[in-house]
């Protein structure tokens, strides 16, 4: 797999008349301003503008497709937990008959196993709403759903419904692996491979 990724060389003399905009890069016309002012020719300061803004999109996208990997990494070995503690050494009773999630309401038990894997999944989602990065466009979004998800996982294991949450859990992590190995090939550019996951 590889990124498209190649920054262009800094050329001091533009970039420190680049900084009399702050963190914004000029648009057309003030960069016509600029290169009149200073007696740059124009065509080379907007490729390097151009470029620059190049730069800051492939390195956010270089964040994008790290971040995309570790969570598809995450929840491929929060699977693979549920899937050790609900099917080995052998599937538990509500997994091969679905009306045993509720029989027996609120005196059931579940392995212990099953209550590693909850407090776990609790523990990593307390850490990701630790670390959501509130600059992002949909922070406020990803901090309430990281809010709603423990308070489910708390409530459910509270009030005994660990049967269901447990298998709840493992079908939630499955499918957020597809979601991110998706995102990690939109990042790469690589279109045709993410239609074939979405699909």
């Amino acid at each position: 797999m590889k990124l498209k990724y190649s920054k262009q060389v800094k050329n001091l003399l533009y970039d420190d008349l680049l900084r009399t905009f702050g963190k914004v890069l000029p648009n057309t016309e003030k960069l016509q301003v600029l290169c009149k002012l200073r007696q740059i020719d124009e065509g080379k300061m907007k490729k390097y503008v151009w470029n620059k803004r190049l730069d800051r999109s492939n390195d956010l996208k270089l964040v994008k497709f790290t971040e995309a990997l570790w969570r598809f990494i995450f929840y491929s070995g929060f699977t693979i937990l549920g899937y050790y503690s609900l099917f080995v050494p052998e599937p538990v009773e509500w997994v091969r008959d679905t009306k045993q999630h509720w029989m027996g309401w609120p005196f059931n038990t579940v392995p212990i196993t099953v209550h590693y894997y909850y407090l776990i999944e609790l523990g990593c989602y307390i850490h990701q709403l630790m670390w959501t990065e509130v600059t992002r466009s949909d922070a406020l979004e990803m901090i309430l759903h990281h809010i709603i998800t423990i308070a489910l996982i708390v409530l459910s294991y509270l009030t005994r419904f660990s049967r269901i949450g447990s298998s709840i859990l493992l079908v939630h992590d499955f499918a957020d692996i597809f979601l991110e190995a998706g995102k990690c090939l939109n990042y790469t550019s690589k279109a045709q491979g993410k239609q074939v996951l979405i699909s």
